[in-house]
């Protein structure tokens, strides 16, 4: 989970194409080679094995998550706008109520400038200019009175877990279905998920 280089501005990239790679491939359960050169290049390999067509069509994911999340007020909090505009994107198809902040201090604002606190907070867990989603989120809880489920988002596969007992981490990739089963699950409660233990 590195950048390298200094490229032109929006061309650096977020360093993380190989942290996705190793965990898709792992979570596959595919192998990743690398042959390298230097001064020449690198090559990577993923090794897939050959799969026969599935017979009948494709079984539809569903919907019960969807409907366990739509109305939820969702506070949304990542510091790359383009990841920001497609998961508000992804939420609002889900019927979801959405707040965006790219920053600590936008998302503290943005929390105090509604009526009601959110119904789950997700957040990225590097925010840029040395930000942690996590403190983030102590913050936004202190703030608002109330243990507010979180998701962390993070592609760092150094990050021990358990964070907290009380917040759900979800590795990049995670894809729309874990992100919305992570979110009925946040919104279900105490009573369904792990106890929560608020700090």
């Amino acid at each position: 989970f590195v950048r390298l280089g200094e490229g032109a501005p929006g061309d650096q990239g977020l360093g993380l194409g190989l942290a996705i790679v190793r965990r898709t491939a792992q979570l596959l359960g595919l192998p990743v080679a690398l042959q390298s050169r230097p001064g020449r290049g690198s090559v990577f390999e993923v090794l897939l094995p050959v799969v026969a067509p599935a017979a009948g069509p494709p079984i539809a994911a569903s919907d019960g998550a969807v409907a366990r999340i739509s109305g939820a007020f969702v506070l949304l909090v990542d510091d790359d706008a383009t990841n920001l505009q497609a998961g508000a994107a992804l939420l609002r198809d889900w019927g979801c109520l959405v707040a965006t902040a790219h920053d600590a201090g936008s998302a503290l604002a943005e929390a105090a400038r509604h009526l009601r606190s959110p119904d789950v907070i997700v957040t990225d867990l590097r925010l840029g200019s040395g930000e942690h989603g996590l403190a983030l989120v102590r913050r936004l809880r202190a703030q608002c009175g109330s243990c507010v489920p979180a998701l962390l988002v993070t592609a760092d596969v150094q990050l021990p877990l358990p964070v907290d007992g009380d917040v759900q981490v979800l590795r990049k990739p995670c894809g729309a279905d874990r992100l919305r089963g992570a979110l009925a699950l946040a919104l279900a409660g105490p009573a369904v998920a792990e106890p929560l233990a608020c700090r």
